[in-house]
């Protein structure tokens, strides 16, 4: 298993992956193995700041004011290339419940989606992740 933080581009139906873009090329998603939901923690909030200032994130998910990291554990294949890989989506307090946007790619064919309507926050995925 490798780990990377690599932030990363996602298209999903609802709220599932179904594409991520990584290092210039696009995975198509063959199947979800796993989803689970992790609850933020101390450590993912602000530290104590020093000297009396502000306070400093002690980590990505802290920085985004994240309450819960989202992952998908996914099996997805770029051309021959397949693999299992960890997509983690940090949950800010402000868009946590609000859909994602789809990567505009003309390579992909888009679907009919009828959330399209309501305004879509930029997302915040990254690819935590890449089991060998």
């Amino acid at each position: 298993m490798r780990r990377y933080g690599d932030p990363i581009e996602v298209g999903s139906r609802g709220r599932v992956p179904v594409r991520f873009r990584w290092r210039g090329r696009v995975y198509l998603v063959r199947v979800v193995l796993a989803h689970w939901i992790e609850r933020g923690s101390w450590w993912t909030g602000p530290g104590p700041g020093t000297s009396g200032g502000p306070s400093v994130p002690r980590s990505v998910a802290g920085a985004l004011g994240a309450v819960e990291r989202e992952v998908w554990r996914v099996e997805a294949t770029a051309g021959p290339v397949v693999g299992v890989y960890d997509l983690v989506r940090d949950l800010p307090v402000l868009d946590a419940d609000l859909p994602d946007p789809e990567i505009p790619d003309p390579e992909i064919p888009d679907t009919e989606d009828p959330d399209r309507s309501q305004p879509r926050p930029a997302a915040r995925w990254r690819l935590a992740r890449s089991l060998d």
